[in-house]
This record gives structure tokens, C-alpha cells and sequence, in this order.
């Protein structure tokens, strides 16, 4: 039979006599006419008699390829005139988002789903602690199933640490712009500059503070690198406002021990009621500082001012 090669089981879409499957499975339409009804107004010819080897007959054969979308996947039924067969090939299934079709395993749909899974843990972690928050609760904020998420991120952490990942590189892309946009910077200028970035990233500073050693820990080694690389760029981003407005600083020196610091800023400038009752209790004299003031007098101190 022709369609011996064909790999026929459920998956798909039905409609009518068609069913698109998996890619690179074909499936025989036996009744022409059926396509004329599927592809108005949307169906095109995309290749006319073309020589080709047919995947059914398996010979060089003038073929002729038409192409139309069936709820956001792209079908192409290819006619051969050897075998006198129509037959669908579904080389990609697609999948509709903000407008835009992307096909399945993209670069851009892989991202766009990874996006979603680490904003859905942002939006999680504003209300709920590290270790509250699971998998299932975050596939509860997404468009689809907890075991989807296994095909992005193997761990919690993994999540959180992508979650941390963009946190360094959305600061260090403000810091470039801040480097790129000033001629010079007077030191109160740049310790203004960076206090206020870094007051606008309190997530960032709280994941340094809370988890940073549970999501290296727990992350695959490509992940990590992937953060490392986001990390290195904040560090590259400080080094290149050192350099441009403070030549004569060990911009070295700043940034062993700046960078340290900010582990601690989340402490000092966030504390709950719990812990605040405990201080008194323990009649410790604590006045909370604001992001802002505590990263303003550290980088005001290293630069000497």
C-alpha cells in the first residue's frame, strides 16, 4: 500500500477526512474535494509541480504543495501526480501566542515559555516564601500543566535562579545605560545612581539574601552558567562606570567588596514583625535604613567620599 510508511495513530487534530499528526507523519486524504472547503479563504499554492521524491511513492515525481492554517498549524497537503495521492504532511505544528505563530520547539517559543514559568515564580514569590512556593503552584499561575514545566526547568531552584538571572541582567543593562548617557559623574552622582537601581531590584537583593546557595546547589551546570554569565555582566557594568568616572579607583578592590555587601542589604533594610518584636524583646536598638540610604553611604565609602 502507499501509505505503509505513513505512522498512523490518534494524535491531532481531526476535521472532516483529515487528520494533521505529529510532524514528519503523513496521512492520505482520499477525498480531494474535502480541501477546497478547509482552505478558503485561507489556503495558497505554495508549490506547483515540483520534482521532488514523493513520501509516498518514493520516486522523483512533479508534485504540487498547497499550505493553509488550521487553528494556528500550519498544514501542507502535497499532491503527487505519480501517484495520483493527496496526502497532508504536517512538517510543524505551531502554536498562537500574542499574535505570533511559533513553531513548536523554537528558539522563540522555548523562551516565551520559560518567560512565563519565571514570572509566574515572580509573581508567587511577592506573597509567598521560598519553600511555599512548588511546582504545582507555579504551573497554577501558567497556561499549561505542571509536567510541561519539567521540559524548561528540572527544579524549583532552577526557576529561581533564572528568576535572579534576569534580575542581574535588567540591572546591569541599566547600569550600561547610566555609564553610556553621562560624560562624568561626580561620586554622590554615581552612589545616587546605583543606590536607585538597586532600590527599583529589591527582588534581586532579597533572592542574594534568602536562597542564593539552595538555587546554585539544586540548578543543572548549563543553568548555572547561564546565571554566571548574567552575573558577570553586572560586574562588567560596575567596572565600566568605574573606569569612565573614577579612573584612579582600584575598581577591583570596589567590586570584592561591594558585590559581597549586597548579600546583606535585603536584611538591614526589609524586617518583619516577628523579628522586629524579637529586637525589642532583646532590647536591641535597630532603626531601619532604606535600600537607597545603605547602598548610598557603602558606595560613598569605597569611593573615598
Amino acid at each position: 500500500m502507499h501509505n505503509s510508511q505513513c505512522t498512523m495513530h490518534n494524535e491531532g487534530i481531526a476535521f472532516g477526512d483529515v487528520m494533521a499528526i505529529r510532524p514528519f507523519t503523513l496521512t492520505i486524504m482520499p477525498k480531494i474535494s474535502v480541501f477546497a472547503s478547509l482552505t478558503s479563504p485561507n489556503g495558497h499554492l505554495c508549490g506547483e509541480a515540483a520534482h521532488n521524491n514523493c513520501a509516498l511513492c518514493i520516486v522523483n515525481c512533479a508534485l504540487t504543495q498547497y499550505e493553509f492554517y488550521f487553528k494556528a498549524k500550519k498544514i501542507i497537503l502535497t499532491h503527487c501526480q505519480n501517484c495520483a495521492i493527496m496526502y497532508i504532511v504536517t512538517w510543524c505544528q505551531n502554536k498562537m501566542k500574542g499574535g505570533i505563530l511559533m513553531p513548536k520547539g523554537s528558539p522563540e517559543l522555548t523562551a516565551s515559555r520559560r518567560e512565563e514559568i519565571v514570572s509566574a515564580c515572580e509573581k508567587l514569590y511577592q506573597t509567598m516564601s521560598f519553600k511555599e512556593i512548588t511546582l504545582k503552584e507555579i504551573s497554577i499561575e501558567t497556561s499549561f500543566s505542571r509536567p510541561s514545566i519539567y521540559n524548561y526547568f528540572q527544579t524549583k531552584e532552577e526557576i529561581f535562579l533564572a528568576l535572579m538571572q534576569r534580575e542581574y541582567e535588567s540591572w546591569a543593562a541599566e547600569l550600561t545605560v547610566l555609564c553610556e548617557k553621562n560624560e562624568t559623574l561626580s561620586a554622590e552622582g554615581f552612589a545616587g545612581g546605583v543606590a536607585r537601581s538597586l532600590e527599583e531590584h529589591t527582588q534581586l537583593l532579597k533572592l542574594l539574601a534568602m536562597n542564593h546557595y539552595d538555587m546554585e546547589e539544586n540548578s543543572r551546570p548549563e543553568r548555572l552558567c547561564e546565571f554566571k554569565a548574567a552575573y558577570g555582566a553586572s560586574l562588567d557594568a560596575v567596572r565600566m562606570c568605574l573606569k569612565k568616572f573614577f579612573p584612579k579607583t582600584d575598581s577591583e578592590r570596589f567590586l570584592f567588596v561591594f558585590f559581597p555587601f549586597l548579600f546583606g542589604v535585603y536584611p538591614y533594610s526589609v524586617a518583619t514583625q516577628k523579628q522586629l518584636d524579637a529586637m525589642r524583646d532583646a532590647k536591641i536598638d535597630f532603626r531601619k535604613h532604606s535600600i537607597y540610604e545603605i547602598v548610598y553611604d557603602c558606595v560613598m565609602q569605597l569611593l573615598g567620599g
